[in-house]
């Protein structure tokens, strides 16, 4: 094992690209006699070795907007506190077939997505801000039971 740690730390694509060797990336560790595997995955973890992400969090209260007018319908939503790993499904209209967005994508007629919450969207049209709205279905006790 500890020759697998010390290979991938001694790899090239590690290594930092500035000049200063007190900046290079230089990950090594000292295998102690009856560590265990969770300890050292713990080690391996702290190093970084794809950098730390840097994400936009979402405060959870979506802005107050009128709801579109455009030819769109909700169909769901992967939502995330992180905005960037949200994604709405949405059709230009209601037999139309249905297409993941994120943010930033233009939807059709224009609009492009702003932010993504579990039960609407935020889009811009034409410099406002207008809100998507899934409808949910209310099911029957019917629908509702286990056969």
């Amino acid at each position: 094992m500890f020759l697998v740690i010390q290979a991938v730390a001694n790899l090239p694509w590690l290594e930092s690209t500035q000049e200063d060797a007190a900046t290079q990336a230089v990950a090594t560790v000292a295998i102690t006699p009856g560590a265990s595997p969770q300890v050292l995955a713990r080690r391996v973890a702290n190093w970084h070795l794809f950098g730390q992400a840097q994400s936009t969090i979402t405060t959870g209260h979506p802005p107050v907007a009128p709801e579109t007018r455009l030819n769109l319908v909700l169909l769901g939503v992967i939502a995330s506190p992180i905005q960037k790993n949200a994604v709405a499904i949405v059709a230009a209209g209601i037999n139309a077939p249905d297409k993941s967005y994120a943010i930033g994508d233009r939807l059709p007629g224009g609009a492009t997505v702003d932010e993504i919450y579990r039960d609407r969207v935020i889009i811009r049209y034409r410099g406002r801000v207008e809100t998507l709205t899934l409808h949910r279905k209310k099911l029957s006790d019917k629908e509702l039971s286990i056969k």
